[in-house]
């Protein structure tokens, strides 16, 4: 190893000082983000997901999909601070130990980070350039990348903690190792780095690029040769690539259920998918220097132009061939190229996603724009500017972080709630039809249905062949229902069932409007159908139950209330139809019914 002009390590204090720095900081940034709700892939993933709800046996975390790891914290946090509902909408729930998570990650990275830095910068070929101030730079790069809004994505919309958790292992993947250079306990080191690369690999596959990141960052900065890797460290490096068998074992065990949300998408070829990702890293790069106008679903369209493609295309070749030439002439440069396109490989390259662009995927790429921010700004400073090397990590940087968190305090408040998320949404990207469809929801939970209607009829205008146009119909069906006009109610619901007749909660929806129209036998086939479709959801055994009551079919009706309460033991609705059986009173069909959108 090389370890010439080592540099003496900063004191306890400052080390001390430092940390606390990171969280102190990173804290204030994300102070107003504790109470957004669950939104979009959160709902499905963590409000309704029943797989997360018990640790023991393992099987419903462990087997929900290909990111075990992740589906793990969820379950913990389950288990520690539960979901409790705090408003009418399912979504409305007590997300505060979510965020304090999530937080808690974003920070645990931070650290990590300027650990990383810090002993590229003091150890080894860099220490006699930038050993005397690597920990005010190392401070500088942890501080602007943990308070840059464009993290926001990962660390305040819940659901991606999946992104964060995978970045926090990945630079343990690597600090480890960067730890055990010159360390008397690298054994120990090299194995806390293969186990982090394991847990990673298990939480999202970008960290498949993790082991090549280090064998990179080893030959730059650490030995003399691949020879002297392969001497030294033959074994380590095994043991780190040996990990991808276990993302290799996940993909193919987990294909048939994840297919369906993830990966290659139908109607997306990868020339499409890779014509449209220059735009995307260049949209990426603009958020890295500039992060106005964030949103959080782009409904990015395919590039199909020459006025769409060649200029993006120009830049990014234009950059790779600088990572190369750096490479060549500037290895530690070449690096950061290096682990920005490397780590963005995997989402931004040929195979389709089902979206072209997200946010959150730049989570680790930021750490080599901002390392290569601070680092530039510091060495042109030496030459150019007046204030020096000294005067930009002291006065330039913390102008930079304080008007970065200031920013992230204000995308934050974006995520407050429902409404919120999707007004913003639909203002930056009006051709979503997602965007107008969740907004829809948003208003009609919050009672002003005349705007929810507009926004169904915005769906319809924006892409009428959206692939969730049944939930349109079906949502429109719902606020006709409710108005009292029945038969446009009916005509709704048939449209959506027209379009997807495997569509459960339409088939619910219709049988409430027959049931309103005095047409029970015509009602049951449907709410059969909506329990045959989702066995496992509490609401439609419900619906059934009560329309078998109403049939006086009593003892059908008894066991799906009871199938109701296995699934959900607080389902307040099939324990007081429990209860009532035996009264009386006659209870209707559609008392305390729930007919919500999907």
């Amino acid at each position: 190893m090389d370890d010439v002009h080592d540099q003496p390590s900063v004191t306890g204090r400052q080390r001390l000082l430092g940390a606390a720095a990171v969280i102190v900081v990173g804290t204030c940034a994300y102070a107003n983000s504790f109470h957004g709700p669950f939104v979009f892939d959160g709902v499905p993933k963590i409000v309704e997901n029943r797989a997360i709800r018990e640790l023991w046996p393992p099987w419903g975390w462990l087997g929900f999909n290909r990111r075990p790891v992740a589906y793990f914290s969820f379950a913990v946090d389950y288990a520690v601070y539960g979901h409790e509902p705090i408003g009418p909408s399912s979504a409305e729930l007590d997300t505060r130990g979510w965020h304090a998570t999530n937080l808690a990650i974003h920070l645990g990275a931070g650290l990590v980070l300027l650990g990383i830095v810090y002993r590229t910068l003091s150890k080894g070929r860099l220490a006699k350039r930038y050993g005397h101030d690597a920990h005010l730079l190392a401070l500088g790069v942890a501080l602007i990348w943990v308070v840059h809004p464009l993290q926001t994505q990962s660390v305040t919309y819940v659901v991606q903690r999946i992104e964060s958790l995978m970045g926090l292992l990945y630079l343990l993947t690597l600090g480890a190792f960067v730890a055990a250079w010159g360390s008397s306990h690298s054994r120990s080191w090299y194995a806390v780095s293969v186990g982090a690369c394991a847990l990673g690999m298990a939480t999202k596959e970008v960290a498949v690029t993790a082991p090549l990141v280090v064998l990179f960052y080893d030959r730059i900065f650490v030995a003399g040769s691949w020879r002297e890797i392969v001497q030294k460290r033959n074994r380590y490096y095994i043991a780190l690539f040996g990990t991808w068998t276990i993302l290799g074992f996940l993909l193919v065990s987990r294909w048939s259920i994840t297919s369906g949300h993830a990966g290659v998408v139908a109607g997306l070829s990868p020339i499409q998918y890779a014509q449209s990702q220059p735009g995307v890293i260049a949209h990426y790069l603009r958020l890295c220097c500039v992060p106005l106008s964030q949103c959080l679903d782009y409904w990015w369209p395919v590039a199909e132009t020459a006025s769409e493609i060649v200029p993006p295309t120009v830049l990014i070749i234009v950059l790779l061939g600088a990572t190369g030439w750096c490479l060549g002439r500037c290895p530690p440069a070449g690096f950061l190229g290096l682990w920005f396109f490397l780590i963005l490989a995997p989402t931004s390259s040929i195979m389709p996603i089902k979206d072209i662009a997200f946010e959150h995927r730049m989570y680790l790429p930021l750490a080599a724009a901002v390392t290569a921010f601070v680092i530039g700004g510091y060495e042109f400073s030496r030459r150019k500017l007046g204030v020096g090397p000294r005067g930009w990590l002291l006065c330039v940087v913390p102008v930079v972080i304080v008007v970065l968190a200031g920013l992230t305090l204000a995308r934050n408040a974006s995520y407050q709630s429902q409404l919120s998320v999707w007004r913003d949404v639909t203002r930056k990207a009006p051709h979503n039809p997602r965007a107008f469809l969740n907004l829809g929801e948003a208003l009609d939970q919050a009672g002003q249905t005349r705007e929810a209607l507009d926004c169904y009829l915005e769906v319809l205008r924006v892409d009428a062949r959206y692939a969730r146009i049944d939930i349109v119909y079906s949502n429109m069906g719902i606020i006709y229902h409710e108005s009292g006009d029945v038969g446009r109610a009916m005509a709704n619901y048939n449209k959506a069932l027209q379009i997807n007749p495997s569509y459960a909660k339409g088939h619910t929806n219709l049988a409430i409007a027959l049931i309103k129209l005095g047409k029970l036998d015509d009602a049951l086939p449907h709410f059969e159908r909506a329990v045959s479709l989702e066995p496992e959801n509490a609401e439609f055994h419900t619906n059934f139950g009560q329309a078998l009551k109403n049939a006086r079919r009593l003892d059908e009706a008894v066991g799906h209330f009871r199938r109701a309460l296995e699934l959900d033991p607080r389902y307040e609705r099939a324990r007081k139809n429990l209860e009532k059986l035996g009264a009386p009173r006659r209870t209707s069909v559609l008392e305390g019914a729930s007919a919500g959108v999907s």
